[in-house]
């Protein structure tokens, strides 16, 4: 059961990965001669660099009062 299990996320994975859109667009970047490979791993790194640099603000950060935990989560009906 398990071995099929695995073999079903496998394969699942395979279908998605096949049809990931950013996937897509640096195939279509490439083969029209937008952009370089080089060109897309820097743009990935300076990416990397960026929510590496937003997680540790959030570490960083103190926890909110408990008062403002449902700010900014819904719309304002107002």
């Amino acid at each position: 059961m398990i071995q099929f299990l695995g073999s079903c996320l496998a394969a699942e994975k395979a279908h998605y990965t096949a049809r990931d859109p950013i996937t897509a667009l640096k195939k279509y970047l490439i083969e029209n001669r937008l952009a370089s490979k080089a060109n897309l791993k820097a743009i990935d790194k300076k990416i990397d660099e960026v929510v590496k640099d937003a997680v540790e603000f959030a570490d960083e950060s103190p926890v909110p009062p408990r008062s403002q935990l449902l700010e900014n989560v819904f719309a304002d009906p107002k």
